[in-house]
């Protein structure tokens, strides 16, 4: 049974308008009385003991199965600094279902628990700041510091409030011990959400145990005077050695204050606050290890080579972390893996891909033939071209490489009439763009393939007779070169499988100038 909603009647003394700044549903799927990530819904009565629907038409914020349960946690944020006295008081009257009509249930209306709200000391008002960055991804290679949250603390009383600690309850399926090496926050003074130069360090800590709290202290007082604000930056240093397929995310759930004179608490308003959801995303070399089936998301992967039923993507930076928190690694050498071209954004159209974007990809992976690949789901470009694709020069012999993962080695010689078939041992590069030098040895004009060596004594037992060399498609590339001559190619180092279920190199340009005629070895 897909649940999109509720609908609420409010009820009791207090001001329903004056006094509840928002109204939040959050998903609690283990009913341990602690929110997931987020609100799924939120709104605001539109008069006192009135009326409130809080719904997602589009998609269920829960779907019970039969003889399961679930937890919605209603919350209510109160206005500050002084929302009305009274008594506060909810029923649920309704369950929604798609379109955000009514459910058949039982037990409803149900009450809620009373709050009294008593005239009190003016709170803090914290909230996201005006540039909190969204969910994000991130994988080894990409820069180590992350910005998790920007809060905005406002104090709007008529004295001064002395920071303390902040507390952070940590959440995601990652280990937040062994991922984060620590947890850092900043003085935003211009509130753009990013450490700038002139930004001062407020505190720092780690998480001591998966999913635990970290305690942030300020390395000087700090005092926020009256109607000012403040803004923070939380963001996270990751350590290269995380699994793949993890999230991470915490939740602002205290902030400590005193009245500087007094030292008595000041109360906060806002809290808990969620930061965004960083998802850690496979590397390629990662995603030839994952079982095939696996669904997880690539970022920012350059495309490499475009043919009719696929692309290919590349690993574009290296993908060992430095000591350098801000900055990506160099340019690298692979590994690629082949993305299969979808309905929506074919490749080699105006909505497919260019050689040299940068992507996201999120889909399945599966062994097609001698290659691992992805099914793609979801595609989006993340960053520009880039002034040239990088591609590796090698020798045939290095090409190919043995077993990795669920990707299949290839064969220096494959032929099934002979005794023993010799296997490769290199790094396997299958999926990758690469460059090799050789002289032409045979052609196929039919079937648009040439091979060529560069005296590796490889063969190719795809075909008969059994040719000697690495074989090309060059199907996309234009008029084969002349037997003979000495050529640079460049292309894709695919792989096909031989009479023999072995699999043999195929290297396949991407088109005319790719192929080099040289003018001698």
């Amino acid at each position: 049974m897909p649940i999109h909603g509720v609908r609420l009647k409010a009820y009791g003394s207090g001001d329903d308008v004056a006094g509840i700044s928002r109204v939040e549903l959050w998903l609690d799927s283990d009913c341990d009385g602690t929110p997931d990530a987020g609100p799924v819904a939120a709104g605001v009565y539109p008069e006192d003991d009135g009326e409130l629907v809080l719904c997602s038409p589009g998609q269920p914020i829960a779907v019970l199965l039969p003889g399961a349960c679930v937890c919605l946690n209603i919350y209510y944020r109160m206005k500050c600094p002084d929302p009305p006295p009274g008594k506060y008081v909810l029923e649920l009257t309704h369950l929604l279902g798609p379109d955000c009509q009514p459910l058949c249930q039982d037990g409803l209306p149900l009450r809620s628990a009373a709050k009294i709200v008593e005239p009190q000391l003016c709170c803090l008002q914290v909230d996201l700041g005006p540039t909190n960055p969204p969910d994000h991804r991130w994988s080894p290679g990409m820069p180590r510091r992350n910005v998790m949250q920007q809060m905005k603390i406002c104090n709007p009383c008529p004295s001064p409030v002395l920071l303390k600690c902040i507390r952070l309850q940590a959440g995601g399926s990652g280990d937040d011990a062994k991922d984060i090496q620590a947890v850092r926050v900043w003085i935003d003074y211009n509130c753009n959400g990013q450490r700038d130069a002139g930004d001062t360090p407020f505190g720092a800590a780690v998480y001591p145990v998966d999913n635990g709290i970290a305690v942030i202290c300020p390395q000087a007082q700090g005092v926020l005077q009256p109607e000012q604000c403040l803004c923070l930056v939380v963001e996270y240093l990751l350590k290269p050695g995380s699994k793949p397929g993890v999230t991470y995310f915490f939740r602002l759930v205290a902030l400590e204050a005193v009245h500087p004179a007094t030292g008595l608490p000041i109360c906060v308003d806002g809290l808990p606050l969620p930061s965004s959801i960083k998802h850690r995303c496979h590397l390629i070399g990662e995603a030839k290890l994952a079982v095939p089936g696996t669904y997880l998301c690539l970022h920012r992967k350059v495309v490499t080579a475009i043919f009719p039923d696929r692309f290919y993507v590349q690993e574009p930076f290296q993908t060992s972390v430095g000591k350098d928190e801000d900055s990506p690694g160099g340019p690298a050498y692979g590994p690629g893996i082949a993305v299969l071209s979808s309905l929506e954004m074919p490749a080699g159209t105006e909505e497919g891909p260019e050689v040299g974007e940068l992507v996201d990809i999120e889909g399945i992976t599966a062994v097609h033939g001698c290659e691992v690949i992805i099914i793609p789901e979801v595609r989006h470009r993340v960053g520009s071209l880039l002034p040239a694709v990088q591609k590796a020069l090698m020798t045939q012999v290095g090409s190919g490489g043995g077993p990795f993962g669920f990707q299949s080695g290839v064969s220096d010689c494959s032929d099934s009439e002979l005794p023993v078939l010799q296997v490769s041992r290199k790094t396997n590069n299958v999926g990758s763009l690469v460059a090799m030098c050789g002289r032409v040895l045979a052609a196929d004009e039919s079937n648009a393939m040439f091979w060529f060596t560069d005296g590796s004594q490889l063969c190719d037992g795809s075909v008969r007779p059994v040719q000697v060399g690495v074989g090309v498609d060059a199907s996309h590339a234009g008029p084969l070169p002349a037997v003979g001559s000495f050529v640079m190619v460049t292309g894709i180092l695919s792989a096909v499988e031989d009479e023999s279920g072995m699999c043999v190199r195929r290297l396949i340009p991407r088109g005319r100038s790719d192929i080099q005629v040289l003018v001698g070895p």
